[in-house]
């Protein structure tokens, strides 16, 4: 299968047995109606998002796997590449999750998922992280959660020596992030 335009994802749903259960693309893809668009859906995440001006909103939805990558490049007109251990899309920008591209897989200048609510957004990933942070007793799992929260923000980046930061680092600063978020002033260390 090719890269799906918004015409050609139409057709190809038609063809599905049950339109509202989806159209089979690949092993745990589907494609799906979404009003007047058009999801590739792997898994649980819609990966690419066909408009009807056949702009394209891609996402991994925190699961920055080959097979998700392999998705966006398959699905959408964007070549989605893994340089020095980070994501970035054929032009070289960074891949982010959110970022609309055009017919040839070039940003849209501009245009974020979330964007236009952004305080909004993340002050609901602060309340997650927090929540997630209280509830759960591993410290290493709750840290690599909380960061896979925020990494759905399409303006916050982590530290390139994120991953060789001290749990009780990350959880320092993931909670100082949560402050943040919900408004609430920074506690001064003691």
């Amino acid at each position: 299968m090719s890269i799906l335009t918004h015409d050609s994802a139409g057709k190809l749903l038609s063809t599905a047995r049950n339109p509202e259960k989806g159209k089979l693309l690949a092993n745990n893809t589907r494609l799906y109606q979404r009003g007047d668009n058009y999801a590739v859906r792997l898994h649980k995440t819609d990966v690419v998002t066909i408009q009807p001006d056949d702009t394209y909103i891609l996402d991994t939805g925190g699961w920055d796997t080959v097979t998700t990558k392999e998705r966006l490049n398959r699905f959408s007109p964007a070549w989605v590449r893994s340089h020095k251990g980070e994501w970035q899309l054929g032009d070289g920008s960074p891949f982010r999750d959110g970022v609309v591209v055009d017919h040839t897989g070039l940003p849209v200048e501009g245009t974020r998922q979330q964007a236009a609510e952004p305080s909004g957004f993340l002050k609901t990933i602060g309340l997650a992280s927090s929540i997630y942070g209280i509830l759960t007793e591993d410290d290493q799992e709750s840290v690599e959660r909380r960061a896979r929260f925020y990494r759905q923000h399409p303006l916050l980046d982590f530290p390139v020596d994120w991953d060789r930061l001290p749990v009780e680092e990350k959880k320092k600063r993931l909670d100082a992030l949560d402050q943040i978020a919900l408004d609430q002033p920074l506690k001064e260390e003691v």
